[in-house]
This record gives structure tokens, C-alpha cells and sequence, in this order.
């Protein structure tokens, strides 16, 4: 069975303390601080460290915990769109300040 994009992610960060972002763009996974942020509604705890080295932005990935139970996909819809619904009234509220919206 082919593995989704998060379990691909999720098997890096348990085969290593740390896991550099080359190696989770070698993976070929287009949106992984997508699937990352998804894993982290899961339950997963993972921790991110940048360092500046010669003027350039290095980025590492560590899974610190893993969540008791998993949240099931109906649960991460709900969260979602929740989520999703904060952000729209956010910008909404936002927007009034501009005069193209009433």
C-alpha cells in the first residue's frame, strides 16, 4: 500500500532526532509545512529550529511527541473548518477599516 504524504513525513521524523529540511523536500511532498501543520492538529508534537549560517536560512524538524490517540479525519474536518471560519471573520473584521467594504 502506498504510504500517504504524512505518513511519509511522519516515518522521517521517527527514523532520526532531526530531520533537515532538504531531506523532508527530498520526499517530493509539495505542501509539507501543509502536512506538517496537519500532523500537529493531530496530536503530534513537532519542533522546528532555524539557524542563519553565511546568510542562509537552514531549517530542521523533530518529533518531540506523539499524540495518545491520533485524531480521526472527521475530527481534523471539524477543526478545519473551524479554523478556516476564525480566519475569514478575522479578515472581515479586518477589511472594514478599507472603504471597498461595507
Amino acid at each position: 500500500m502506498k504510504q500517504t504524504q504524512h505518513e511519509k513525513i511522519l516515518s522521517l521524523l521517527k527514523s532520526k532526532h532531526e530531520v533537515g529540511l532538504p531531506e523532508i523536500l527530498g520526499l517530493g511532498i509539495a505542501q509539507y509545512n501543509a502536512r506538517i501543520k496537519e500532523l500537529r492538529v493531530q496530536g503530534y508534537e513537532i519542533i522546528n529550529r532555524t539557524k542563519l549560517v553565511d546568510g542562509v536560512k537552514h531549517s530542521w524538524f523533530r518529533l518531540a511527541d506523539e499524540p495518545a490517540r491520533p485524531i480521526q479525519e472527521e475530527e481534523i474536518a471539524i477543526i478545519n473548518q473551524h479554523s478556516e471560519q476564525q480566519v475569514n471573520e478575522q479578515f472581515f473584521e479586518r477589511s472594514k477599516q478599507f472603504s471597498f467594504i461595507a
